[in-house]
């Protein structure tokens, strides 16, 4: 595949290495369907083998959001289809596995809403710098369902231990949340908004955000 064969995502080729990404179905929140989904397993592969792209930043279009998750047509459209339930959770493997195996830097401008598969691609990043306006949050284990690639992300820490952190639509003040365990921290947040993870210290304020993307200079 070539930048070309991409129908959801819109791509600006900076001077200075830098490849801005955007997730480009702004009239649905950026939610992805099954075209959107599948192009996020192989876009990592592109970039990856792109000599000229040296980062790599994924936004979404407009500034309403990242991406809103799922688009509900499309989720809807897949019951009773197991076949089309199987293609769709290797999908989800591979957005994971893709993004970890892409050996460019990935950078997360989090411009509104992050949410699901929205969430995954934004947390999964190397960096992941979100505006004050956006919220993020997961709505799985509310409904009963395991969110195996999404609620649940891993990181590794300066010192080599490893923390995880856990999305959850439906918990309390996210005051009362925070909870240290074993080699790294568990984090438990409800629909958490930037004002809230000025705390956790990767937020800045939109109109920054965009600045910075258009100006960051790849090694």
């Amino acid at each position: 595949m070539n930048y070309a064969d991409f129908q959801f995502l819109k791509f600006d080729h900076k001077p200075n290495g830098v490849l801005l990404i955007t997730i480009n179905r702004p009239e649905v929140m950026n939610a992805t369907n099954g075209r959107l989904h599948w192009e996020l397993t192989k876009i990592w592969g592109v970039v990856n083998d792109d000599a000229k792209t040296k980062v790599a930043v994924i936004t979404g279009a407009g500034d309403q959001a990242f991406s809103a998750g799922g688009d509900l047509e499309w989720v809807a459209n897949m019951v009773g289809n197991p076949k089309e339930i199987a293609n769709t959770m290797t999908e989800a493997s591979d957005v994971v596995y893709n993004m970890m195996a892409c050996d460019k830097p990935i950078i997360s401008a989090i411009n509104g809403v992050a949410v699901g598969a929205g969430l995954a691609v934004a947390f999964l990043a190397d960096i992941s710098i979100m505006a004050e306006e956006a919220k993020i949050t997961d709505g799985h284990v509310k409904i009963g369902v395991a969110a195996g690639r999404k609620g649940l992300i891993a990181s590794a820490g300066n010192d080599g231990n490893f923390g995880l952190g856990i999305v959850v639509d439906d918990a309390p003040d996210l005051g009362q949340l925070p909870m240290q365990a074993g080699i790294g921290g568990v984090h438990h947040l409800g629909a958490v908004d930037g004002d809230q993870q000025h705390a956790i210290g990767f937020v800045v304020e939109l109109e920054e955000l965009k600045v910075s993307v258009v100006h960051l200079e790849a090694p």
